[in-house]
């Protein structure tokens, strides 16, 4: 049988094409995420001792390379056996062979359905993976570094207090592709919560005001998302949820700011031997101590009835 040399031309092709886009694809990391025009690289000032991310222009390609060289190598490997002739034709041969031997599915062989499947199959492949990796991942926020902070003030006529707190942990579930999926629990350690002033300090420890030796813990549990939208690198959304403070829980909603930094964790700890995510949420809002019962309608000239919170804490999802 002899085959016309524009099926080996188109085969060639074919093959080319996808070893072209594998090769782009394994030279920039083959990465199982979609293309990125830009990185976002953790900076560090060393004055105030913060994180900050820096967005640099890049071009990391994702698995649409390797599945477009799969579909363009397909197509063509198909039209190169359309165009294909041999002589006898394969549906003279066919016939021939089954007027001189019982039926047989060895008969019906098809010559490319061995190549289709090949291609079809590393097609699947890479789209299973694409699709695991877009599933939900588990942030954890105890910080090694301890940089995640709380912050927050009290801004009454006669006195202003602002303090912080160091003490944080839990987990979210974020999904850069679904936000709307986005679940999880921060948790604050009461105790490390300090103003300015130490004699204050022991004052807002106190079983006066936050009561921290019968409650610990201040807890939020994120239940849903909505208004999500997207504004440049980061994810902007209302995050409704429950804040349980001296053992009240009270329901809340408050605007959140996910910004999520793929293959960062490393870039964050100074140690590339690290590999994982990253996901910075940030939000600011404000709640009333009358609410959770922290001493409700007293000292309101010199404690504000108002306090606002602001977070920026980082999570990391290890790989591997």
């Amino acid at each position: 049988m002899k085959t016309k040399p524009t099926f080996r031309i188109l085969t060639g092709i074919a093959l080319g094409v996808l070893g072209v886009a594998l090769l782009i694809w394994i030279a920039g990391g083959a990465r199982i995420g979609w293309t990125q025009t830009s990185v976002v690289v953790m900076e560090h000032d060393a004055l105030t001792g913060i994180d900050y991310p820096v967005r640099h222009a890049a071009f990391l390609p994702g698995v649409e390379f390797p599945l477009s060289g799969v579909a363009a190598a397909a197509l063509l490997v198909g039209v190169a056996y359309i165009t294909r002739r041999r002589a006898p034709s394969p549906h003279a041969q066919i016939v021939a062979t089954a007027r001189q031997r019982p039926f047989s599915m060895k008969t019906y062989h098809i010559p490319y359905v061995g190549t289709l499947g090949f291609l079809a199959l590393i097609a699947i492949i890479l789209g299973l993976a694409a699709v695991g990796r877009a599933a939900p991942q588990s942030f954890d926020f105890k910080d090694p570094k301890g940089v995640n902070n709380i912050q927050f003030k009290l801004d009454a006529p006669l006195e202003s207090i602002t303090g912080t707190g160091t003490g944080i942990s839990g987990t979210i579930e974020f999904d850069a592709a679904r936000p709307l999926a986005t679940r999880g629990r921060i948790v604050l350690d009461a105790a490390t919560l300090m103003v300015g002033n130490p004699l204050m300090g022991q004052h807002l420890h106190s079983d006066q005001w936050l009561d921290v030796a019968r409650h610990p813990a201040i807890v939020f549990e994120a239940a849903s998302v909505t208004n999500v939208r997207q504004q440049g690198a980061q994810v902007l959304a209302d995050l409704t949820g429950t804040i349980t403070l001296k053992g009240i829980t009270k329901p809340v909603t408050v605007p959140v700011r996910f910004t999520y930094l793929a293959d960062k964790a490393g870039a964050r700890v100074n140690d590339p031997q690290v590999k994982g995510d990253l996901l910075v949420v940030r939000s600011e809002f404000e709640i009333n101590r009358s609410d959770f019962d922290i001493q409700p309608g007293t000292m309101t000239d010199n404690v504000a009835e108002t306090i606002t919170l602001s977070l920026s804490i980082a999570g990391v999802a290890l790989r591997g």
